[in-house]
This record gives C-alpha cells, sequence and structure tokens, in this order.
C-alpha cells in the first residue's frame, strides 16, 4: 500500500516571508557591491541574487565580474554588510501582513521551523523583537549548512532538527513537509528537498513563481488553505 503525504510540519523562510527586510538586504548588499565596482540592477538582484545567502551572493557578483574574490575579502564584504542591514532594520522593521499569525496557527498545530539563509543574528534579532524565539523549534541560518538554497541542504537540516528525538517510526518524511518560500531559489530547494511549496508574491510575481504547489498574495490566509495541498494532492496555483 503506498502511503499518502500528510501534512505533518512546516518550514519557513524568513525574509521575504516573515519580516519584510529584502529591500533592506537589497540596499545593504548593493550598496557594498557598489563601493567594489560592481553594480546590481534591479532585474538582476530579483532572478541572481533573492533568496542567497550573502556568500553566495558575493560569490557571484565577483565571479560575473570577472573577478577573483579571496576567502578574507569575501568574510569582509559580509561583515559589511550586516552592518548596513543592522543599522536599517533598527530603523524599520515590520514584519508582512498575516505572517504573525500564520506563524501562530502553524505552531499550536505542527512542529514548525525556519530555514533562511540570513544569518543566525540576524534573525534572533528580529524574533525577539515579536517575541517569536520559542516558537521555532529549529532555525537553520546561512552558518549553519555548507550550501544555501536553491540546494536543498537548508530544508533537510531543518527537518532533522524536527525530528531530533522521534522514534524511527514516526519520523517526519520530506513529503509531510509544507514549505513557505518568496524566492525562486527557495522554490527551487524545496522542491529538491522533496517537500510540498507554498510560494508568497511578496518578492516576485506569481509567473516567477509558478513552480510551487500553491502561489498566493499574501499570508493572510487561514491554516486550511495550506492543508488543502495535502487533502488533493494537487496544485492550487
Amino acid at each position: 500500500m503506498i502511503r499518502r503525504p500528510s501534512l505533518k510540519a512546516v518550514i519557513f523562510d524568513f525574509n521575504g516571508v516573515i519580516v519584510d527586510d529584502e529591500p533592506l538586504h537589497k540596499a545593504a548588499l548593493c550598496q557594498v557591491l557598489r563601493d567594489q565596482g560592481i553594480e546590481v540592477t534591479d532585474d538582476q538582484y530579483r532572478h541572481c541574487f533573492l533568496g542567497r545567502e550573502d556568500g553566495d551572493c558575493f560569490r557571484f557578483a565577483f565571479e560575473r565580474a570577472g573577478r577573483f574574490l579571496p576567502s578574507d575579502q569575501l568574510e569582509t564584504l559580509v561583515q559589511h554588510k550586516f552592518s548596513l542591514y543592522h543599522s536599517l532594520v533598527q530603523r524599520d522593521l515590520r514584519l508582512f501582513p498575516g505572517a504573525l499569525e500564520l506563524v501562530r496557527q502553524c505552531a499550536l498545530r505542527y512542529p514548525i521551523a525556519l530555514a533562511s539563509g540570513a544569518r543566525r543574528c540576524e534573525i534572533e534579532f528580529v524574533l525577539a523583537r515579536f517575541n517569536l524565539e520559542r516558537v521555532f523549534r529549529s532555525i537553520v541560518s546561512a552558518e549553519d549548512v555548507p550550501q544555501g538554497k536553491p540546494e536543498p541542504l537548508p530544508f533537510w537540516k531543518a527537518l532533522e532538527s524536527l525530528n531530533w528525538g522521534l522514534d524511527p517510526a514516526s519520523a517526519i518524511l520530506p513529503g509531510d513537509c509544507l514549505v513557505v518560500e518568496d524566492s525562486q531559489a527557495g522554490v527551487t530547494a524545496a522542491l529538491r528537498a522533496g517537500m510540498k511549496v507554498l510560494a508568497v508574491t511578496h518578492s516576485l510575481p506569481p509567473s516567477s513563481l509558478s513552480e510551487a504547489h500553491l502561489v498566493v498574495e499574501s499570508l493572510e490566509v487561514e491554516l486550511p488553505v495550506l492543508e488543502r495541498v495535502f487533502a488533493t494532492g494537487d496544485p492550487l496555483s
């Protein structure tokens, strides 16, 4: 008998899904690159940088410019970008409409995790501001995996943490997880991890997220909308 997947866990991306700070990340990243003589257009950012961790962004930008990036310079650039982001986010920090409510709805019914390309200190700063430190059972940040999205490792790592201490017979399988994402890299990573995906158009138009099982304009949705993906087994985009 073939086992039909059922929703047992929800894994959220962070920037661009819960916290409305993607413009701040973009501004900080582009400023650091501009200081290095590298310009990034809005279209290039959306399609090549959105959803990726900082180190990958800088490596890609330098490679695209035909320049070598030593590891010590990479770390300096990442730290500079973080300093700029941190100064911006302290003045303009907000969550997307419906994000807080949906996270809390999910947490009441399922184990939930974060899988993000952001640094852990960035994530913890925001979670503390909104009293969400204890809501997520697992947090996977850029420092926790050797490869970020679009590789599936962040989601596998989050699932591994959710399964910690469970009897193997009760383990949550990838197909039992719903990922909430806003980027092409994130959607691709979740699909590669074998998980279902809800994509929200906070950062990209629906056409750019069409591979997801469900595409919504906002997280102002009720939990049953998410559960329908597993109840029907059909894409709902």
